[in-house]
């Protein structure tokens, strides 16, 4: 009677998946110890990261400190603009 016909594994179809097993817990294996690895890195990393709000674990602070980037960011693009509104001011003032 045939293991096909009974439903039952025969040794070889047993031994392959018992290599299939094997081959999977040592790939387990790889990425357990790879995520070690990670984590040992960004331990070591954390100390050399800056002390800023951009990096807080509160969401209000990094929102602020978001808001007073864009709010700097934004003064010193505005500022070339005012100049050339005041020159073009002054300008249409001196023509009177």
């Amino acid at each position: 009677m045939d293991s096909m016909s009974t439903g039952q594994p025969n040794y070889d179809q047993v031994r392959e998946i018992q290599r299939m097993v094997d081959r999977l817990e040592m790939q387990v294996q790889d990425l357990q110890r790879q995520v070690q690895q990670q984590g040992n890195y960004i331990e070591r990393q954390m100390p050399a990261l800056p002390n800023t709000s951009l990096l807080s674990p509160r969401f209000l602070s990094r929102a602020f400190a978001v808001w007073g980037h864009y709010f700097v960011a934004s003064f010193l693009i505005s500022i070339p603009f005012w100049c050339l509104g005041a020159l073009l001011a002054l300008m249409g003032a001196l023509s009177f």
